[in-house]
Order: structure tokens, then sequence, then C-alpha cells
């Protein structure tokens, strides 16, 4: 499985993503109304993905480059795409949240970087 995150300018290639997670607010209203049993519907689409990426890294200078990347403001959004799992690959913009980097703490041998997202239009 390759992962490669691009912003035009930018290439990121983890060793793994190692974790990636995908939430859409749901945006339809329900309103109850007094003396019924079911609510009056306000149906709306769910927002667009958000979650965080988990991306692992096995040399530090990497995880910092990402990181760095990552914290950066850019005028074109990343697209993430990853050749064994189609469904993940979509164009991003760092979200709200904190970007974490951190030393695997089990064997000590590798990096993660985490890093909110929110899906935007393609």
């Amino acid at each position: 499985m390759t992962t490669t995150i691009s912003n035009g300018t930018t290439t990121i290639v983890p060793d793994i993503m190692d974790g990636f997670d995908s939430t859409r607010e749901v945006q339809s209203i329900l309103i109850p109304i007094i003396g019924r049993a079911d609510p009056d519907v306000v149906l709306r689409p769910a927002g667009s993905r958000s979650g965080t990426l988990n991306l692992v890294f096995a040399v530090e200078a990497a995880s910092v480059a990402a990181e760095l990347a990552f914290a950066t403001p850019v005028i074109t959004p990343w697209t993430l795409a990853d050749t064994d799992a189609a469904s993940v690959g979509f164009k991003f913009v760092v979200g709200e949240g904190s970007i974490v980097r951190e030393l695997e703490s089990e064997t000590r041998a590798g990096w993660i970087v985490r890093v909110p997202y929110r899906e935007v239009p393609a």
C-alpha cells in the first residue's frame, strides 16, 4: 500500500498510513411538535468528510518535514491517494484541531504525525 499526499508543490509519502477515520456531520433538523409523537423534519445533506490522518515515518527528518508542510498554509488543497484503498482518495485542507508529531511508543523506531483534515470539493 502506498499513500501519497500532494498539493502540487510538496509531496509527502509516509511509510504507512496507520489510521484513517471519516466523520460526516449530519445537518438535517428534527423539530419536536408539542402533542405529536413524530417531529417535523428538514432534510439536508451530510457535511463533507473530516477526521484524522495517522501517518507513520521511519525517519525523523521526514516526520519533521511533514509536520512543517501541514503547518504551512497553502492555497492549493492537499490531495490524498492510496493505491489499496480508493475510497480514501480525496482533496482536503488541514482541519480544526492540532497537528501532532510523536515518537512511536512501543519500539521507538518510528514517528507518527497526526493531521486533522476537512474534505473540500475536487
